[in-house]
């Protein structure tokens, strides 16, 4: 997986986010968006797909809460992402599926 970013004034624009065709699936591409999500800045890039996958490379994005923000000078999409403030309680419950199962034993 290569993943290069640029972080701009006005937020972090993506200009490459590529997983092998052997490691798709692996939710390796997810984790690499989520992480910079983590970030708390506004996100942008374009989405240029590979053949025949432009439809599943805009639900990728749409899952993870990008919306579609016009097209690149190539006629490519470009999505953007803005963090929201909620509550921590709200945090959890949207991730608790993604968090690891606490373990008292371990403070032990």
């Amino acid at each position: 997986m290569r993943l290069e970013y640029s972080n701009r004034r006005n937020g972090i624009e993506v200009d490459l986010l590529v997983v092998e065709e052997s490691l798709r699936g692996r939710g390796l591409g997810t984790q690499a968006m989520m992480r910079l999500q983590c970030l708390g800045r506004k996100i942008i890039l374009s989405a240029v797909p590979d053949n025949g996958k432009k439809t599943a490379l805009h639900r990728f994005y749409r899952r993870l809460g990008f919306r579609a923000a016009g097209k690149d000078v190539g006629g490519n999409t470009v999505f953007e992402w803005q963090p929201k403030v909620i509550s921590a309680k709200r945090f959890v419950a949207a991730f608790k599926s993604k968090l690891p199962k606490f373990n008292p034993a371990i403070l032990k």
